[in-house]
């Protein structure tokens, strides 16, 4: 087994276990979430134009700033967990 092999074969997406969530609290909360992404990016759509045209670092700044936002909030409303372990799960680019 190389170096890069974890001892178990990672599982697919949609065999993964969750805990059960009923239809309707999964459309409130997504529906929750949409809301919020749509006021920050709304918010954030002129000030991230002006930063670019500032500098890339800046434009970049607020940029990252809206990405952490949204996976906060999806971690927060909806559950929903995203880790990368390992330079080689990383995609090429």
């Amino acid at each position: 087994m190389s170096e890069h092999q974890s001892a178990e074969s990672p599982q697919p997406l949609n065999q993964m276990s969750s805990p059960q969530v009923s239809k309707p609290v999964v459309f409130i909360k997504s529906l929750l979430w949409w809301l919020c992404f749509i006021v920050i990016t709304a918010l954030m759509t002129l000030p991230v134009l002006i930063a670019c045209l500032i500098s890339y670092e800046c434009g970049f700044g607020l940029i990252r700033y809206w990405l952490r936002f949204n996976l906060g909030t999806l971690r927060v409303i909806c559950g929903i967990n995203c880790r990368v372990k390992g330079q080689e799960n990383l995609l090429d680019g």
